[in-house]
């Protein structure tokens, strides 16, 4: 890993992952999914996309995730009452899952957030929240090979990302689902003691689903197998922040128990502008120098760079997918350089 010395600045924001690029899916009925499991060939992965050189500039705005689109591929029935924060629920076939559509205010239109789990399929990704990242990634578990359960659940996220999808598969035994419950038993009991303390208030202790193996999946919504940044980016304040894209699901042998897709984008044009971008040493080189314009300095470490697109609000409101090189760096923090410019992102 690369050391250099930067001082934390700004909006310093979170993401999602890196994550490999499957080939474009093409669209399914998620009924196949729901309960049982289907032979499917094998999906090519890239390698990190460092050496782009070259990329495009588009307008963008939010997709839109219709009742009818959620009905035909769920086999859902939307419930008649909407609440005053857009979301309506469905009745699906599966009468175990819960299955809703929000929308929310995003500056100039509308983003939608899609949710369906099972009770389980939700404690299995309460319990890998968080913790999947030092999980075995492209391992294969007995029920299904990990490239056929990206496939699935590529497909499935293609109806709602149809710009392109990147998933990345973790394979969580029931061994490793049960060492992260455990951990996250001991830490509610430790937050319990402490509200006991101070409010005199005890919660119930979390009943968590029967260990199983299961497929914890990250999903990022991609433009020229580009990803999207998937968190909140911009000033609030200003006006100017916009909503990243991304997702997650769960799948085991039962079936599909969790999904969550968050505000994917379509491409409204194409902006004109150069493609060439600057190189990602330069932007490490800009990224560095930014220390000169600080008091204080603190050694950081780059744990990963890569290429991607990021939402940003023109000042007639409209959004703009732009490419920045993005540097995750001391495990958790993110920071992101316009590729065409060499400015900083915040």
């Amino acid at each position: 890993m690369k050391k250099i010395t930067l001082i934390i600045i700004s909006a310093i924001l979170l993401t999602a992952c890196s994550s490999v690029e499957n080939s474009t899916p093409n669209n399914s009925d998620i009924s196949d999914i729901l309960s049982e499991n289907s032979s499917l060939e094998e999906i090519a992965i890239d390698t990190e996309n460092q050496e782009i050189k070259s990329a495009k500039c588009y307008k963008v705005d939010f997709q839109e995730i219709s009742e009818d689109s959620i009905t035909a591929l769920f086999k859902a029935v939307p419930q008649k009452a909407v609440n005053e924060f857009g979301t309506t629920k469905f009745t699906a076939e599966n009468e175990k899952c819960t299955l809703t559509r929000s929308s929310g205010a995003g500056g100039k239109g509308t983003y939608y957030t899609v949710i369906y789990y099972t009770t389980q399929g939700d404690d299995f990704d309460t319990a890998a929240y968080g913790d999947y990242s030092e999980i075995a990634v492209n391992s294969d578990l007995s029920f299904l090979k990990s490239a056929d359960a990206e496939k699935k659940i590529a497909d499935i996220f293609s109806e709602f990302m149809p710009t392109g999808t990147a998933v990345k598969a973790y394979a969580i035994t029931a061994d490793a689902y049960s060492e992260m419950i455990m951990k996250k038993t001991e830490a509610d009991r430790e937050w319990n003691e402490r509200v006991q303390e101070t409010l005199g208030e005890t919660f119930e202790e979390k009943a968590w689903s029967p260990a199983a193996d299961y497929y914890y999946f990250t999903i990022e919504q991609t433009v020229d197998g580009i990803p999207i940044q998937a968190e909140l980016i911009g000033d609030i304040d200003k006006g100017t922040q916009t909503w990243g894209s991304e997702g997650s699901a769960v799948l085991s042998a039962e079936g599909l128990g969790y999904l969550r897709v968050f505000s994917p984008y379509k491409i409204v044009g194409e902006v004109e502008t150069s493609e060439k971008i600057i190189s990602l040493s330069d932007a490490e080189q800009i990224f560095n120098e930014r220390n000169n314009f600080f008091l204080t300095q603190e050694e950081i470490t780059i744990n990963n760079s890569r290429l991607v697109y990021a939402v940003l609000r023109a000042e007639n409101d409209s959004l703009i997918l732009t490419p920045c090189w993005e540097f995750r760096y001391n495990d958790d923090f993110y920071f992101y350089i316009n590729a065409y410019t060499g400015e900083g992102v915040t």
